[in-house]
């Protein structure tokens, strides 16, 4: 009896001394899990060269946490705590670091100045050496009091949720924490797949970028719970690369920052923030080549800072599109707000701001999961958007089509009005050519020519046969005295005759109002069409021009190009002509033109096709008389 008040005396003693200005931890329920935190004292050691006679010596002046949560930032200092225990439950105990990104942590237990035990681990350590193998690390204290001293070194963020308690009350935690983290990566996994069927369907490129995403957030989430050497690494040490978290964060980072860019459409909705974007995107690069380059605090001081940036710049900038106008931003902004005040709030909790709790110490979780699900419901909102707008599209589709069909019809009329209008015209045209021709030459050889055509003939292969007319010459030449009209060919055809002598190209006769030209002859050119088309051209524009000096005709032009045979007719008053099937398409291409434009038959089109200095457009077929 006497032995067992003299231990307790001097167990009591012992925990009075020891236990003097430090926290101290009395464990009476098995079931209960103490946390550390606020009262428990820590030591800096700068220089990383503590021993532990040092630490335990009086001289060393301790620090008191008065926060709810330990938090050192990014640091590269040995980080020291100290508390004693007074297991009152006599069930071996556990230190739990609620971090799992701890890479050295060293656990002395001390009894009067007197190194009981030390133990190690962390993610330095190989994953199968861990008292108990779980995402964080748990420290056994053993069953009797002690005092704890611990020494923690990582070059990430060094918050430190601390928690002592028996094997029954960590389990019951962390199956809760594992739950909860499976319901969560389930979620997201979930997510991924239904995008990526999507994706399948759709074949949008925005899904599989926002599956891009997705995964590399999981995979962050993964890493900043642990749970990548618990899952996948145990015992491979690639997983355990110091270099993987930051990494990780940054390529998250640039994903989210990549799919926002094409969801929003900042290419034309926000076309200056582009330079934004690629200075975030060079600033993670950065964090992760210090990190490679050896300094960890700095690079992770660096993502941190670049990741909360750009959480905010991509929220703003939805808020910002949706006001003007972007309405399918709607769900966007909703989504990047959760995720932003998720992360707020967890960083207040590290901090102390607000009080621990499952939902502020998983708030980074939580938020993500529902961002996930809120950007799936962005993305099924840009399907209705798609519907809409092909809805609309398909709609003015068809009313152009309905409205082309009615102008094409329209044309067809006035088009055949028009070819019989011409046809008369052209049959009026030919009796007067022919009465002319019975004026100028003897009937005898008119009668001639009309039989056997011009003798001595040439047959030329390669021409280039030009026609012009004046469109409704003959209505306004009935406003005109004859010196009126003839002054004002004169002026025309004197004009013309220039520019066909500017461009090589021979003059036959005018019928008319029309003008009849051949390049190509009596001299042979390769580029006939060419010289033809250039001369058509500056025909059309001076019409144009004297038109706007108060000239009164407008003009049709058309060539074609192909053989004709040539000669001269007759011997006085003689005629130097040309005939052939490509004159005739040449006539027909003038006849079927507009006005002011050039009408050329394919024979032509082939031959100036490649020249840049010459713009087409198709009309399709059109029927011509006797083709």
């Amino acid at each position: 009896m006497l032995v067992k008040r003299t231990d307790t005396i001097f167990s009591f003693l012992f925990i009075v001394i020891s236990g003097y200005g430090q926290k101290l931890v009395h464990y009476s329920n098995v079931e209960e899990l103490i946390a550390l935190d606020k009262g428990v004292q820590y030591y800096r050691d700068a220089n990383g060269e503590m021993k532990l006679a040092e630490i335990i010596s009086p001289k060393t002046l301790w620090e008191t946490n008065i926060a709810e949560v330990l938090n050192f930032e990014n640091t590269d200092d040995n980080i020291w705590i100290k508390f004693t225990v007074k297991n009152e439950t006599f069930e071996p105990l556990f230190l739990q670091f609620g971090n799992p990104e701890l890479d050295d942590i060293t656990c002395y237990g001390v009894q009067r100045d007197s190194l009981l035990w030390k133990r190690q681990s962390g993610n330095n350590q190989p994953f199968v050496s861990r008292y108990l193998q779980t995402n964080k690390v748990c420290m056994p204290l053993g069953d009797e009091d002690v005092t704890v001293y611990v020494k923690i070194h990582s070059g990430s963020g060094m918050y430190l949720p601390l928690s002592v308690g028996s094997i029954k009350s960590l389990s019951n935690v962390n199956h809760k924490d594992d739950l909860f983290n499976g319901a969560v990566f389930g979620i997201m996994v979930v997510i991924m797949l239904y995008n990526f069927f999507l994706f399948l369907s759709i074949r949008d490129p925005l899904y599989i970028q926002y599956c891009i995403y997705l995964f590399w957030s999981t995979l962050m989430m993964f890493f900043l719970e642990g749970l990548h050497i618990d899952l996948f690494g145990r015992g491979d040490y690639t997983l355990n690369n110091s270099h993987l978290p930051n990494t990780i964060v940054a390529c998250a980072t640039i994903a989210a920052i990549w799919f926002s860019s094409s969801f929003l459409n900042v290419k034309t909705n926000a076309p200056k923030m582009k330079w934004v974007n690629g200075i975030l995107v060079s600033a993670l690069l950065l964090s992760v080549a210090v990190d490679f380059m050896g300094n960890r605090v700095l690079s992770n001081n660096l993502v941190q800072a670049s990741s909360g940036v750009t959480s905010i710049y991509l929220f703003v900038l939805g808020v910002v599109l949706f006001f003007k106008g972007l309405k399918e931003a709607k769900f966007y902004i909703l989504s990047w707000g959760v995720l932003v005040t998720s992360a707020v709030i967890y960083i207040l909790t590290l901090n102390g701001v607000l009080n621990i709790s499952f939902i502020t110490l998983n708030s980074f979780q939580i938020g993500s999961m529902l961002e996930g699900v809120l950007l799936s419901f962005a993305l099924a909102d840009r399907i209705n958007s798609y519907r809409k707008e092909k809805n609309v599209a398909q709609k003015l589709a068809i009313a152009e089509v309905q409205k082309n069909e009615q102008l094409i019809r329209s044309q067809n009329v006035r088009l055949e009005n028009e070819v019989e209008k011409r046809t008369h015209e052209l049959k009026a045209e030919m009796k007067k050519s022919e009465d002319l021709l019975l004026n100028i030459l003897p009937q005898e050889v008119a009668e001639e020519l009309k039989e056997k055509g011009a003798s001595e003939a040439k047959l030329f292969n390669r021409v280039s046969v030009i026609f012009t007319d004046f469109v409704n010459f003959t209505g306004i030449g009935a406003k005109l005295s004859p010196t009126e009209l003839v002054n004002e060919l004169h002026r025309c055809f004197k004009a013309f005759d220039e520019i066909v002598d500017k461009f090589g190209v021979e003059k036959i006769k005018t019928i008319g109002d029309s003008y009849l030209a051949v390049s190509g002859m009596p001299v042979e050119k390769k580029n006939h069409a060419v010289n033809a088309t250039l001369a058509a051209l500056e025909m059309n524009a001076f019409i144009s021009e004297h038109a706007k000096l108060g000239g009164l005709f407008h003009i049709r032009l058309g060539i074609n190009s192909g053989p004709v045979v040539a000669g001269i007719v007759g011997v006085k008053k003689f005629a130097y002509d040309i005939w052939g099937d490509t004159v005739n398409t040449a006539s027909r291409m003038e006849s079927n033109s507009e006005s002011g434009k050039i009408n050329i038959s394919q024979s032509t089109y082939e031959l100036i096709k490649d020249d840049h200095r010459f713009v087409f457009q198709h009309r399709g077929q059109i029927t011509v008389k006797g083709k």
